[in-house]
């Protein structure tokens, strides 16, 4: 979109990014999710809560990566 931007050559993640998304993953990704799914479900249980607990259930996609 912008060739002449100094970032327009990056192909893509580096290896590095790869690892420290996998480390983020094991180490506090899936628990923090995992808190964000649950809160979802808590929220779904009345229906004033049902928009909340659909972006408390986007957070936790969004948190896994």
């Amino acid at each position: 979109m912008y060739p002449d931007h100094p970032l327009a050559d990056q192909r893509g993640p580096t290896p590095m990014a790869l690892i420290l998304n996998i480390l983020w993953l094991v180490l506090g990704g899936a628990l923090a999710a995992l808190g964000w799914f649950i809160a979802a479900l808590v929220m779904v249980v009345t229906i004033i809560g049902i928009p909340w607990a659909r972006a408390a259930f986007d957070n936790g996609v969004y948190t896994l990566w």
